[in-house]
Formats: C-alpha cells, structure tokens, sequence
C-alpha cells in the first residue's frame, strides 16, 4: 500500500534504510547513516551521528620537569608527584610513567599513580589508580619511560600523585629541593602493591624531579 504524502503526511518516494520522525509538523524523512553510526538526539531531533566515547592520542602531563640532583632512594621510600588532570576530556586513562634515572642503576623499579585529597595531601588514604610492572632500571643519568599495566578510568579535573620505588639500594634518581611538604610514605617496596593504603604522610624537603604522566583521553 502506498503511503500517504502531502502536509502531515509520510514523505513520499522512501528508500531502503530510511527512517521517519515528526517535528512537530510534519513527519521527515532521515535517510540510513553509515556503518558504525548511531541514532543521537541533537536539537531536539534524532540524527545520525558516533555512539560512545572518542579516544584520543597519547599525551603527556608532566607533574615536575625541573633541574634535579643525584639523589638515592631506599627500599621502604616513596616519595610523591602531583599533577591535575585536564578537563577537557570527561574521562581518562593513564598509560605510561617516565622518571629521570641518578647516575648509579640496580634492581627494579615500580611506579605508581594514586587519587588524592589535595596537594600537598591532607587525607593518608589514598586509591590507587595505575601502575607498571616491576620494571629494571636501565640507564644512568637516562630518562627511563615504563608502560602502565593497568589503570582505572578517572574522571577529568581529578588530582592524582606518582610515585617511584625501589627493589633495593643502589638506585638513584633524579630530585629536586622543595619547602617541606607532607608528600612521603614509608613503604616497603612490593611489586603487587594494595589497591588502598593508609600510611601517613611524612614530611620531607625532596620531591621527584623530571616525573611525566602519559594518557589517553575520552570524551
């Protein structure tokens, strides 16, 4: 049966994929999207347009690139970076670490992201968000870049803190001087570390030199 046309009608001539919506006047014909397109509302209206979230390239967020000295770190140290994530992206994955290596290299390495309160942190709890596989330190005076193994989807704006350690002595890295701050937990090393932790904070007058976040974006 053919439809009907005409004011307040169907429009005439349909074609295969086509799809009708009313305007409030009149019914409109939307002719059928492309492969991977889905049906979003703008205005008011259905359209044609991108279901999901869009990824973005990889960037790079750099929470202290400043002149360091030659610094050693003991086994039970970590010592925190901050920086805040851009809001420009509702959502975000952190997919690698980069620190600045001393000029004496052992063992392995672990770098870790975690969610905080503020900065310098007021809250001991803190959630952590990403982390690198045990990594070896490779490469004195070198800046050594490691893959994340995992990371947690954050919400853009959020604050977020990395940190470095070490499986044992003979690795140093690369510091800076800073006003005393609360940004040091005492923590034995581990290469499974705890998805929460509650140590206090301690001051200290070091912070991690030349500490850089990568990430993709989502929105």
């Amino acid at each position: 049966m053919p439809l009907l046309t005409g004011t307040g009608r169907f429009p005439a001539n349909p074609v295969t994929g086509d799809l009708v919506y009313f305007d409030g006047t009149n019914w409109v014909r939307l002719a059928i999207g492309t492969t991977g397109q889905a049906i979003i509302v703008t205005g008011g209206i259905p359209a044609w347009g991108t279901a999901g979230l869009a990824e973005s390239a990889e960037q790079s967020l750099a929470t202290a690139l400043t002149a360091g000295a030659d610094t050693a770190l003991g086994t039970g140290s970590k010592y925190f970076a901050f920086a805040t994530l851009p809001t420009t992206y509702k959502f975000l994955k952190i997919t690698a670490v980069q620190w600045s290596n001393g000029t004496a290299v052992a063992g392995n390495v672990m770098s870790e992201v975690y969610l905080v309160d503020k900065n310098p942190p007021v809250s001991a709890n803190v959630t952590l968000i990403a982390q690198i596989a045990s990594t070896a330190q490779s490469g004195t005076n070198a800046t050594q870049k490691a893959n994340v193994v995992w990371s947690s989807v954050i919400a853009g704006g959020g604050l977020i803190a990395m940190t470095i350690a070490s499986s044992g002595p003979g690795q140093n890295y690369l510091f800076k001087t800073i006003a005393s701050q609360n940004i040091y937990k005492s923590i034995t090393f581990t290469s499974t570390p705890p998805p929460f932790d509650t140590t206090a904070w301690t001051a200290t007058t070091v912070a991690p030199s030349d500490c850089t976040i990568f990430f993709k974006g989502y929105s």
